[in-house]
């Protein structure tokens, strides 16, 4: 028997729905500095190389693939120098388009701040393309079996098992920015079709053609205990879940165009899926900011703050060698969510500028927002960030943060010089490895369970330590 008979076929097929913005770039475009791939019809999609590498690169990151049985079955799914892969992703187009309707992209502004002067850089505005809804895309997947893999079938499965597993529970993400809560997607109805061969031949072409299912070639692997998944690499994790109140009012503005024949605000609140949202990027932005203002007040070591503060956000070299690729920059490993915002309100406030010599508004400085207002006490939102592998002195670095955030010392959003994006903290859910301690308010009391005080504050011990304060 050949080494290269085709002895099975195996198809995944399903919907991947985003559950955040999504933004995989086609470089830079006429109306933004990033635009999205779309096809013909201007919707986006995914492109099966994306996904592929991206899965790829999850794998890598997060199993073990360097055993010799592992890293062999890898090389044959995602190839190698020496093999082509033998798993075939295809690209992922939107379903049940409507062409009547406006295409789900918007654009969203950005800025970069100069942090030793709390302004814009110069010529620092950049915007970039959002699909700006939940989407449902088509997912199909192939792996092929030749006569001599088929021995190791059983891998092959275990392999597949654990990509569709975190697929489903939302662990792999895509696209760009993915550490400021982008990119996070979801597999929904998933099915396995097997067709062996000869005996599935015909099962196999009436399903390439007319993509008929047959129950008898169902494969069930999601739901078979003896199939196992691979073994996950020890990877140290600290995650915050708070849930915060917003005090008055919060504004991340987009700024509205003059084409609507309804008269809008000037600046209305960001908005994703329809929904108010609090912004990954605004929320790193205001926790990088701070995170510089602490270790500049309690610091004597730039270089060592300057470590630090590139660890946690990354960096970027614009004057670098390109020869030199360590130099280029490096992704940060702080990961936070977009939020979505509830039980608040959307209400329009008129604003002037007013003339301080002559005491009257400056003409033509009339200008409205749209902020949310908070309709009580209860909780608007909750705010999610993780580290991988962190330092001790990074976990007090980001508590000191969080601590700013929860008695409203750290503002959010734009339009703060008026009292805008003030937080009130209501619980916390910290994960420190093994240890989940919580947070709460009690009346006016602040309560702790599952550890104390004491088992916070030596991580900030520990930041004086590196700091050289203690």
């Amino acid at each position: 028997m050949s080494k290269e008979e085709l002895k099975e076929c195996i198809f995944v097929t399903g919907r991947i729905v985003n559950m955040s913005p999504l933004v995989i770039g086609n470089g830079e475009g006429d109306f933004s500095d990033v635009e999205i791939l779309k096809d013909d019809d201007g919707w986006p999609y995914i492109p099966g190389t994306s996904f592929f590498g991206t899965v790829k690169s999850f794998i890598i990151k997060n199993y073990d693939t360097e055993s010799k049985l592992n890293k062999t079955i890898f090389d044959y799914l995602f190839g190698s120098e020496e093999s082509q892969s033998h798993f075939i992703v295809n690209d992922m187009f939107a379903l049940n388009k409507d062409s009547n309707k406006d295409t789900p992209v918007e654009v969203r502004d950005a800025i970069r701040i100069n942090q030793s002067y709390d302004v814009v850089d110069e010529q620092a505005k950049y915007d970039f393309e959002i699909v700006s809804k939940k989407l449902e895309f088509n997912f199909m997947w192939e792996i092929k079996l030749f006569s001599f893999e088929f021995a190791k079938r059983e891998i092959i499965l275990k392999f597949l098992k654990t990509i569709l597993k975190d697929l489903k529970e939302g662990k792999i993400r895509i696209g760009a920015m993915t550490n400021k809560g982008f990119g996070k997607i979801l597999l929904k109805d998933c099915e396995i079709l097997d067709f062996r061969f000869p005996e599935h031949a015909y099962e196999y072409f009436d399903f390439i053609v007319s993509k008929t299912k047959d129950s008898k070639n169902m494969l069930k692997i999601l739901d078979d205990d003896n199939i196992g998944t691979l073994d996950a690499k020890a990877i140290d994790r600290f995650s915050i879940k708070a849930l915060f109140s917003i005090k008055s009012s919060l504004i991340i503005g987009k700024f509205e165009s003059d084409i609507s024949e309804v008269k809008q605000p000037d600046k209305t609140h960001l908005k994703w899926d329809d929904k108010p949202t609090l912004t990954g990027k605004s929320i790193r932005g205001a926790i990088r900011k701070r995170a510089i203002q602490i270790l500049n007040t309690i610091s004597n070591n730039a270089e060592i703050s300057n470590d630090i503060i590139n660890e946690l956000f990354g960096y970027v070299c614009e004057n670098h060698s390109k020869s030199d690729k360590n130099l280029t920059g490096k992704k940060g490993k702080l990961y936070i969510e977009e939020s979505r915002i509830d039980n608040v309100i959307e209400d329009v406030q008129t604003r002037i500028k007013i003339d301080r010599f002559t005491g009257g508004v400056i003409e033509g400085a009339l200008f409205q927002s749209k902020p949310v207002w908070s309709k009580d006490e209860k909780p608007n939102f909750a705010m999610e960030l993780w580290l991988e592998d962190p330092k001790d002195e990074e976990i007090g670095l980001i508590l000191l943060i969080l601590k700013d955030l929860w008695v409203g010392d750290l503002a959010i959003g734009g339009e703060k010089s008026i009292g805008r994006g003030v937080l009130q903290g209501i619980s916390a859910d910290i994960c420190i490895g093994k240890q989940n301690i919580s947070i709460y308010k009690d009346g006016e009391k602040l309560k702790i369970e599952n550890g104390t005080a004491d088992d916070l504050e030596r991580y900030v011990q520990a930041l004086l330590r590196k700091l050289e304060r203690w």
